[in-house]
């Protein structure tokens, strides 16, 4: 009866004869009580093959039939009116290429991103390698690429896409290149009339080369001319020169490196490797069934129905097809059933439809374990998809309300508690899970709690534990939802800092340890959570209107006053600022208020320093609103006596002068009996340009010289001179730097002479107990490389110039010896940073202007011209480019003019 009723429902619905389709309707049609109609009737709703009409009396309508005049599925089970289920339609925009693409928000995120950006480089974008194992979706790619490409007007409305699948031309290396370029009458036998080819016909389109691998090395060089300059010859005509404008995407199963020519690799610069379908979320397994069982509901016009087993079987089996696979099995699966089920209205997939590889992977224990058999619709399928994360929905709920207070409110703190109570209700984390998160969570909270004094339970780590495993299962899905919401939740993350800034720092610095530990960029939205769980924990007991800093010169200094100060104190009260060792107050003002612009109000502001001016810091500081309490020579034992007074809300004033009528010192000091060898950097242009100084010269002198390279402050250097502590800790060998501090007894060597003079003799009477000539060679020639390396960083947009500098000094240096000559250091320089820049010109195809005088220069420099072809034959093939004369000659008058 049930079917029959069904079947009624569907006819009245095919028909439009809505109001037929009641309780009392159907009874009176079908003869039965009403009573038996309405109990069939709400089984039926409950297994979603009928819609109810909320009004009175119920009208129940065929899901089925109503689906198939809409067009679309229907979602919900209940609508207002029959209106409101049309209307839905109206309201889901047909999706556009990557909208269509299950997973461009999930896992296939970066993939989605990087291939937009390189099909949208100007000027015509640039030519992509999809790397994936076979049914992984490169095809599909580069299809929604094309698609993508029109609805951005990057290519015409009109433009091509064509395919070529090179493995069907492996043996016919000749008819790939026909099919490609094109030919003329008369090229080979056949050939009755000129065709074009794919590059011709796909002009202002896309040209998808498939299983490129597949390419004999032959025909990957043909394309080398096309790729650069755009141009290529037909088959059989040398002569005319051909034109296309058209975006090439390749794709290969194979390792690139390995099967295609390196000269090709370097004419494709973006490889964009597709996960297989083991590496995809299960959500996005759980979806694709979805859509593919759909696929075949529509092809056999026949609802079907899997059972469970089926469902957990074909979920979890590892698919080395991929995608392409589990379409052929479940088209296998759906073809099994209808064979069994001829006459039947639904097609019904069991355990024994599945393929036998399929079957046996089901384990005996699987199938035991799923012994309550029960069957799901195709569109059920959805309720799997659609399931949003308890990790999404705690989310949601704290966007919420966020949103009602502005995202610049907490004060109703009980509101986010009862959310994170609910979240945690259930912290149950997957069992092969479970160890490894709940072990990193303990290590992390070990770190970072003692530094700050706070007691993490045994309760707060499987809390933090849960959140972490749902974080990461669910990784795709929340970094989708926050972009969703960036700018609120930016708005919601700034008043947060600005209130609480212990809490944020002590959350910060778990995400650090947890990114450390899981090897991923959790992101901000992680940060927002746990800064509101220690600030809904009350884990962080000290006042935010007191705020209290320590400032020491040192690597830790005051970060390790600080930690012992809070673990002892059992609380955070500290926060500190290191600073390195020859900093001047200037520079410490501008950290400390740095650090206090992103602290919100504060009443009072204690300042623990090790040295320094008290009234120059006292006058720098840029607030206005609190009181501000500086006490010199820190100690621990001063940190935790100050700690102690502030957690019993003692007065400033009080607090101050109580530590100071009880400061109690002693020294022992043993002296050095050997300095270390420095080469000082300073710069009257700032500390900044010394560090970059120091870079330069560290990274240039050679691996056995045991010298230190310092920085030291100008200003300093001129007021202290040499009467400082740092000259008597360190052996100054010389000082490097852009202006002669003319200090008695210091030697001085200016930049430019380590750069451009060839005459060593002072260097190396500074140097000559430490370094012998050779070593000062070594030194200063790396010294000329490292600073052409600092032009060439600001320069360079594509290659990389670490690696191209060194391919380029090595031709130098041959070219001087092929020349039997020693180039000066600023020639040297300067050939560094010009053929660096013109090597990446050639790259991107672009030439420099004729020269006027090419024809006399190639006659009368045959021999030097022979000279740079061989000494540069490396980078030319390395990098695939030409040295045309017009650029020797440029080379040539480079040398001889300097």
């Amino acid at each position: 009866m049930k079917e029959k009723i069904l079947e009624l429902i569907y006819q009245n619905t095919e028909q439009k004869d809505y109001e037929a389709n009641t309780a009392q309707s159907i009874s009176a049609t079908l003869k039965i009580s009403r009573n038996q109609v309405a109990q069939i009737l709400h089984s039926l709703y409950l297994e979603r093959k009928c819609i109810k009409i909320t009004v009175k009396p119920l009208l129940f309508l065929s899901r089925k039939a109503l689906e198939e005049r809409c067009g679309f599925l229907l979602e919900d089970t209940e609508y207002s009116s029959i209106e409101e289920i049309f209307s839905k339609g109206k309201k889901q925009p047909e999706k556009k290429d990557f909208d269509k693409l299950i997973g461009a928000h999930g896992s296939l995120n970066e993939v989605v991103k990087q291939s937009k950006a390189t099909v949208s480089y100007p000027p015509h974008g640039i030519p992509l390698l999809f790397h994936g194992d076979t049914g992984t979706g490169k095809s599909y790619m580069a299809q929604l690429l094309y698609e993508y490409s029109k609805n951005e007007g990057l290519i015409a409305e009109d433009a091509k896409f064509l395919t070529l699948n090179c493995s069907e031309y492996a043996n016919n290396p000749e008819l790939i290149t026909a099919n490609l370029f094109g030919y003329v009458k008369g090229a080979f036998t056949g050939a009755d009339e000129d065709v074009e080819g794919l590059l011709s016909l796909a002009d202002g389109g896309i040209l998808f080369l498939d299983e490129v691998h597949e390419l004999k090395a032959e025909n990957q060089e043909k394309l080398f001319l096309f790729m650069d300059q755009g141009i290529f010859h037909r088959m059989g005509d040398n002569k005319v020169w051909m034109k296309s404008n058209v975006r090439l995407i390749f794709a290969t199963t194979e390792d690139p490196e390995k099967v295609l020519l390196k000269t090709l690799l370097r004419r494709i610069p973006v490889t964009i490797n597709i996960p297989n379908l083991a590496q995809r979320e299960q959500k996005e397994r759980a979806e694709l069934l979805y859509y593919l069982f759909s696929q075949e509901e529509q092809r056999i016009n026949k609802p079907i129905r899997i059972s469970s087993q089926v469902y957990q079987a074909l979920l979890h089996y590892n698919f080395t097809g991929n995608i392409g696979e589990l379409k052929s099995c479940i088209q296998y699966c759906c073809i099994s059933s209808l064979f069994d089920n001829k006459d039947s209205q639904q097609i019904t997939v069991t355990i024994a439809h599945l393929p036998k590889n399929v079957l046996d992977s089901h384990s005996e224990e699987q199938q035991v374990l799923s012994s309550q058999i029960t069957y799901l619709e195709i569109h059920q399928l959805l309720d799997f998809v659609g399931k949003t994360s308890e990790l999404i929905e705690m989310y949601n709920s704290i966007y919420k309300l966020a949103e009602k207070d502005h995202f610049n409110d907490l004060s109703n703190i009980d509101k986010y508690q009862e959310i994170f109570t609910a979240y945690f209700e259930n912290k149950s984390v997957e069992n092969n899970q479970k160890q490894f998160y709940k072990k990193t969570v303990k290590s992390v909270v070990d770190i970072v709690a003692s530094g700050y004094g706070l007691h993490i339970s045994n309760n707060d780590v499987l809390s933090l534990t849960k959140f972490l495993g749902d974080a990461l299962q669910y990784y795709f899905e929340l970094q989708h939802f926050y972009e969703q919401y960036t700018q609120d939740f930016t708005i919601f993350y700034d008043y947060l800092k600005m209130k609480y800034y212990r809490e944020v720092k002590i959350a910060n610095e778990v995400a650090h340890y947890l990114e450390h530990f899981t090897d991923m960029e959790l992101g901000e939205a992680v940060n927002v959570w746990l800064t509101l769980f220690f600030v809904i924990s009350g884990k962080v007991k000290a006042s935010n209107q007191v705020v209290a800093v320590i400032l020491a010169h040192g690597f830790s200094t005051a970060s390790s006053i600080a930690e012992a100060a809070n673990k002892m104190l059992n609380h955070y009260v500290f926060d500190s600022i290191d600073m390195p060792l020859h900093v001047d107050t200037n520079t410490i003002v501008d950290r400390l208020n740095e650090f206090l612009s992103n602290i919100g109000r504060f009443d009072n502001l204690y300042l623990l320093v090790d040295m320094g001016s008290l009234e120059a810091i006292d006058d720098g500081i840029q607030i206005d609103h609190a009181n501000v309490g500086i006490i010199n020579n820190v100690t621990t034992k001063m940190a935790l006596e100050v700690g102690s007074n502030i957690l019993q809300e003692m007065p400033m004033e009080e607090n101050l002068s109580k530590i100071v009528e009880t400061a109690d010192y002693a020294y022992h000091m043993k002296k050095s009996e050997q300095k270390e060898n420095v080469i000082l950097c300073s710069c009257a242009s700032g500390i900044g340009t010394a560090e970059k100084l120091k870079k330069i010269i560290n990274d240039s002198l050679p691996n056995n010289i045991h010298i230190k390279v310092l920085t030291y402050d100008y200003t300093s250097l001129l007021e202290k001179k040499t009467d400082s502590e740092f000259f008597t800790q360190y052996n100054v060998l010389c000082t490097v730097g852009t202006l002669n501090p003319n200090i008695d007894g210091l030697k001085f060597i200016p930049i430019e002479q380590l750069i451009i003079s060839d005459d060593i003799k002072e260097l190396t009477s500074y140097l000559c107990d430490y370094m012998d000539e050779k070593d000062i060679e070594v030194f200063k020639r790396n010294m000329v490389k490292n600073f052409s390396l600092s032009n060439i960083m600001n320069a360079l947009t594509i290659l990389n110039p670490t690696q191209l500098l060194e391919y380029v000094a090595n031709a130098i240096d041959r070219l001087q010896q092929s020349m039997e000559l020693s180039f000066s250091n600023s020639t040297c320089f300067g050939l560094y940073v010009h053929i660096s820049c013109l090597i990446e010109r050639l790259v991107m195809n672009k030439n420099i202007e004729s020269h006027a005088d090419i024809e006399k220069f190639i006659e009368e420099h045959q021999s030097f011209i022979d000279k740079v072809k061989e000494s540069f034959a490396q980078v030319e093939d390395y990098y695939g480019v030409t040295f045309t004369m017009e650029e020797i000659a440029y080379i040539y008058e480079y040398i001889e003019n300097n």
